[in-house]
């Protein structure tokens, strides 16, 4: 009879003992998942701010060209006069003196401004910051070109 109750409560304390095993298994288990998706989610995160940051590249490349386009066709006094002042590029013109405020190159959600600068009588430094909202926080992408007077 003593054995009978040693073995029924070997086999209680195994039954409990592996129910606390599938607990923990299960709890590992999830933790194991929400790691996976906090990854998948944060590397998704990345690539799509990876791929608006190029996006901003390509707009302050094209602003620095037209910027080379115009410094040619406008001469060097007139590109050169324009120094000094900051101009909002979402259209690629002359007509938006100063800052872009909240005004986007179309729907991207991209804005653009140049800040020319006279470094010397024969040198102006043109920046060109392209910003976009990436959830709560605003970022740029700066490209900084000198012309020169040849």
């Amino acid at each position: 009879m003593i054995l009978r109750l040693l073995r029924l409560r070997s086999g209680q304390v195994r039954s409990g003992q592996v129910l606390i095993e599938l607990l923990i298994a299960l709890g590992v288990a999830v933790m194991a998942i929400v790691a996976l998706v906090q990854v998948t989610t944060k590397s998704l995160s990345n690539a799509g701010f990876s791929k608006r940051q190029s996006g901003a590249t390509v707009y302050a490349v094209a602003a620095a060209e037209w910027l080379r386009s115009q410094r040619l066709s406008l001469g060097w006094d007139a590109f050169s006069s324009k120094a000094g002042q900051t101009y909002c590029l979402n259209d690629l013109n002359w007509n938006l003196l100063g800052s872009c405020g909240t005004a986007q190159i179309g729907t991207t959600g991209f804005s653009r401004e140049a800040t020319l600068t006279a470094v010397s009588s024969k040198q102006v430094e043109a920046a060109v910051i392209v910003k976009w909202r990436e959830g709560t926080r605003d970022v740029s992408s700066k490209h900084t070109t000198v012309f020169g007077r040849y």
